[in-house]
């Protein structure tokens, strides 16, 4: 793994590419994610890291995800998850410098740390990260193809839950929005692996964290309906020292 932020992150020059080489086309596809994945697995952290894959893309990309563990059955697990929004790139540079923290200093953290399973997928949307550094800066979903067209799903809005209940609020049934949210829950072999990795644990997830960079906020459900969710209050309180933290 990286000894500074600065070689953990996407932006290094390294990756603004825009060519049809085959060969830069690949260093694309593998920069960060594959370079940080390598690096802070079995050769750094054998004895608290190991690195999966946990389903393809559209495009036949493998979504990589890094656990970190001590491996007590005890533990509850912890999801931190990047660039489900291809274009907000920060977002991985971000989860791949808490990773790097969290592994490189684990014997010297706290029980409230070292008890629990982190499962962290620096990107989940492989083929449009890919896309933004080869194409276009600004693509935001998926590749997805509809009638042999290219119009992409916004993964973020591709989970069952309120999926599609509030009509073109929030999200939208149109292919060529950047909100599209496809034709059914799950359509998406991206948001689907998410869903599987989480349901066939045996451990119990605690905390769910999609990282982005569109603004600053610290967003919990419910987002299509304004009933308060289940433990509102403690949610609100995490959340409002979260915001205090990082302010």
């Amino acid at each position: 793994m990286a000894s500074n932020f600065s070689e953990s992150s996407v932006l290094n020059n390294d990756y603004y590419i825009d060519t049809d080489s085959s060969e830069e086309k690949e260093k694309a596809e593998n920069g960060t994610q594959t370079r940080f994945l390598k690096c802070s697995k079995e050769r750094d952290f054998p004895a608290i890291c190991t690195v999966s894959v946990i389903g393809k893309s559209v495009e036949g990309r493998d979504i990589k995800m890094l656990k970190i563990s001590n491996s007590n059955a005890s533990n509850a697990a912890v999801w931190l998850d990047a660039a489900i929004h291809s274009r907000e790139w920060i977002s991985t540079a971000v989860v791949t410098y808490l990773a790097d923290f969290i592994a490189r200093n684990f014997q010297d953290l706290s029980n409230s740390v070292t008890n629990k399973d982190w499962y962290i997928v620096p990107v989940l949307n492989p083929d449009g990260y890919e896309y933004t550094h080869t194409r276009d800066r600004m693509w935001r979903k998926n590749r997805a193809r509809r009638d042999g067209v290219c119009v992409g799903v916004d993964l973020n809005r591709n989970f069952s839950c309120g999926w599609g209940n509030n009509g073109e609020e929030g999200s939208s049934d149109n292919p060529n929005s950047v909100f599209y949210r496809g034709p059914e829950p799950f359509s998406e072999p991206e948001s689907s692996a998410v869903r599987d990795t989480i349901l066939s644990s045996s451990t119990e997830f605690k905390v769910f964290l999609s990282f982005h960079s569109y603004f600053e906020l610290i967003i919990f459900p419910w987002g299509y309906k304004t009933d308060p969710c289940p433990h509102y209050l403690d949610l609100l309180e995490g959340a409002s020292i979260m915001a205090r933290v990082t302010t």
